[in-house]
């Protein structure tokens, strides 16, 4: 639960870009190198080194002990938002707020799903964004 309430904060205060990369970060710390995604003093390192941070990550380490555990709820939300999405494995792609495409799916299937939303001319609002109260800040 930390190592998501961290990617969520991360990209609340400091956008989605970076949220991606830190989140890319942690799969490789947690599957190549075998580290736990709950270790505050490794997480705070992680989050460090992608964002440059100046401060020694004191705002970051702060946020990881706080005992009310800001986000958790959102998390928790999202987390139901993907299995009443029919979601339950990873990678799996929501497009246009609406298709559900997994990510064994081949080039023709994402393919027919962009020529859907061309053809109707509509999407709905990011879903995941809207849950865990993140913004672009592109």
């Amino acid at each position: 639960m930390k190592s998501h309430r961290l990617v969520q904060h991360v990209g609340k205060k400091y956008g989605l870009v970076q949220s991606e990369q830190l989140y890319d970060r942690l799969n490789t710390y947690h599957f190549v190198e075998g580290k736990a995604l709950n270790d505050v003093d490794g997480l705070v390192e992680l989050t460090i080194d992608v964002l440059s941070l100046q401060d020694g990550g004191e705002e970051i380490r702060s946020f990881l002990e706080d005992k009310l555990e800001p986000g958790r709820k959102e998390i928790e939300a999202a987390y139901k938002l993907t299995h009443a999405l029919g979601i339950h494995s990873i990678p799996n792609f929501v497009v246009g707020g609406k298709f559900i495409v997994s990510g064994a799916a081949s080039p023709d299937d994402f393919i027919d799903v962009f020529e859907k939303i061309q053809r109707d001319g509509a999407c709905d609002e990011p879903c995941f964004a809207k849950v865990l109260g993140v913004r672009d800040f592109a």
